[in-house]
């Protein structure tokens, strides 16, 4: 697998329980939730460091590409639908990780 996907892969399990939103809002302390979720899942794969900033680039992308109502449906307490997944897929494969 190739790094690239095995960091969308953990930044998607990381953000599964918040998912929702179009240029969106994060609901208060769910940014920081997920950051901090994304930075140990992605941290057992590569460097905090590179972690950091996946994880950020993660989070700032899904800001941009989703709506409120779809950064609120990602932080439900309900998985989100599968074209939710795919929005996010796409919007966090723009983040590379530089080395």
């Amino acid at each position: 697998m190739r790094l690239q996907s095995l960091f969308a892969l953990a930044a998607f399990t990381a953000i599964l329980p918040f998912a929702s939103a179009q240029a969106g809002t994060w609901p208060a302390g769910t940014k920081d939730t997920f950051l901090q979720q994304c930075q140990e899942t992605a941290g057992k794969q590569v460097s905090a460091a590179i972690a950091k900033q996946h994880c950020t680039c993660s989070a700032d992308a899904l800001s941009k590409k989703l709506s409120d109502a779809d950064i609120k449906a990602l932080t439900g307490t309900t998985a989100p639908s599968e074209e939710l997944q795919g929005r996010m897929m796409a919007a966090v494969s723009t983040c590379q990780v530089q080395k």
